[in-house]
């Protein structure tokens, strides 16, 4: 009986860490890049111009234009386990 008590309370322990968002309560700021297309991660390499729109994910995904003329796409910037990794919010329209 008591090693069942023991799984429980470890179930129940771990299931409330899970439902809880480190970024709930954290005011994120507005991206300032537009937001990717769906298919940014199969462009890197890919020529592009200068003019050519930068973009992110929101959470520290996303693709640039390199000096070279070319498209890098960048890796993501995840913090900690338990900390909030979002960087930015897409305005809602």
């Amino acid at each position: 009986m008591y090693k069942y008590s023991l799984l429980f309370a470890f179930l129940c322990e771990c299931s409330d860490k899970e439902e809880q968002d480190p970024c709930a309560d954290v005011e994120l700021p507005t991206c300032e890049l537009e937001e990717c297309p769906e298919d940014y991660q199969t462009s890197h390499g890919d020529e592009c111009t200068a003019d050519g729109a930068d973009c992110t994910t929101g959470t520290g995904t996303g693709r640039v234009c390199s000096d070279e003329g070319t498209w890098v796409v960048l890796e993501p910037n995840h913090g900690e386990p338990g900390e909030c990794n979002q960087e930015c919010v897409f305005p809602t329209e």
